[in-house]
């Protein structure tokens, strides 16, 4: 049985080992070319943001002190309210990718505060556009029963300049997880900047300069 396993050093890199058949490996996406990595092994990838050989680790989380120390004091959740759907915002986990606000503009408007409006379209669009947040920041209620999306393959995407998107079926090794969160679709900081560690809380778009390349 395979089993795709998802672990941290501490102060140091993420590590992806699969157990089992590792034909999985085609599924993990490091490039703008959708090339996949190509490994019978351990992944050892950079979340410090500093690694010259990205989107792999090359030692550097040592001489630059990264700590993978999580300094969230408070999540924010959000809700909204529908006269049949509840949408659910944990803002501390988003990766700020926007297929909400750009795939689903009667829904979403584009505002810091009261941005989702959950009865502006219909039930399967807002089901559609929770499905589509690679994150997992969006999640939903129906008569206060709240439906988390599963996956029958696994994906790992290392997207330029943001976060490691997961899906699927994964063992991820952490203490805790977060609010209202998928367990099988969540995006992982590599930029070395969240404050929700491991996770990403799109702290990578407001750095003044890009600290890594990929």
């Amino acid at each position: 049985m395979q089993e795709v396993n998802i672990k941290f050093i501490k102060d140091g890199p993420l590590k992806i080992h699969i157990d089992g058949d590792k034909s999985i490996y085609k599924n993990i996406i490091f490039d703008t070319d959708s090339n996949s990595i190509d490994a019978k092994k351990n992944i050892i990838l950079c979340v410090c943001g500093k690694s010259k050989e990205q989107p792999f680790c090359d030692g550097v989380h040592k001489a630059v002190g990264f700590s993978s120390k999580n300094i969230l004091e408070d999540e924010i959740i959000q809700r909204y309210e529908g006269k049949k759907i509840t949408v659910i915002f944990n803002r501390s986990i988003c990766s700020g990718a926007g297929n909400c606000v750009r795939n689903f503009p009667k829904i979403y408007k584009n505002a810091s505060e009261n941005w989702i409006f959950p009865d502006e379209d219909s039930v399967k669009s807002v089901k559609e556009s929770i499905r589509s947040c690679p994150s997992g920041a969006l999640s939903y209620e129906i008569d206060k029963k709240s439906t988390l999306e599963r996956y029958d393959d696994v994906k790992i995407n290392i997207i330029e300049n943001g976060p490691i998107n997961v899906k699927g079926k994964v063992a991820l090794h952490i203490d805790k997880f977060s609010t209202n969160a998928n367990p099988e679709k969540f995006s992982l900081c590599r930029c070395g900047a969240s404050q929700n560690k491991p996770f990403c809380d799109y702290t990578h778009a407001s750095l003044k300069a890009k600290s890594y390349t990929f």
